[in-house]
């Protein structure tokens, strides 16, 4: 089998909170209501947990999640942490498919962007509530 080597490194999720930062901080300058940011901040929060579930997939690097280290990452092999990842990225790209249409139709209805809010931080903890039982 073509194992190949799992090297540490910081470097995509640093990258990535640069532009999940900057991405937020660019919604708030657009000329819309703040019900109309909160929700775009909302959802760019869900894509960006998406992008990093994803980067985290392809890169294996799941010691990026909390409670794995490098060295047990490194140990485990590559089709351990794929498998552990994949299983991450399926509950967070879910989430999020169900958030996005949830927080549309509640724009769509006129209601507050603060349940949204309130619906999305439930949503997020209990996904990584569910997540914090899969073992690498």
């Amino acid at each position: 089998m073509d194992e190949k080597p799992l090297k540490k490194s910081y470097f995509g999720l640093i990258i990535w909170i640069i532009v999940y930062c900057g991405a937020c901080t660019a919604a708030v300058f657009l000329p819309v209501s703040e019900q109309v940011i909160l929700r775009l901040i909302n959802v760019i929060t869900m894509v960006g947990l998406c992008v990093l579930t994803a980067v985290i997939y392809k890169t294996e690097y799941v010691y990026w999640y909390s409670g794995i280290t490098y060295e047990q990452a490194a140990a485990a092999g590559s089709q351990r942490r794929k498998e552990y990842a994949g299983k991450h990225l399926r509950i967070f790209w879910g989430l999020s498919a169900l958030f996005i249409i949830f927080t549309i139709i509640m724009q769509l209805l006129g209601f507050n962007a603060l349940i949204d809010e309130g619906v999305m931080i439930f949503g997020i903890l209990a996904a990584a509530i569910r997540t914090m039982f899969y073992r690498l």
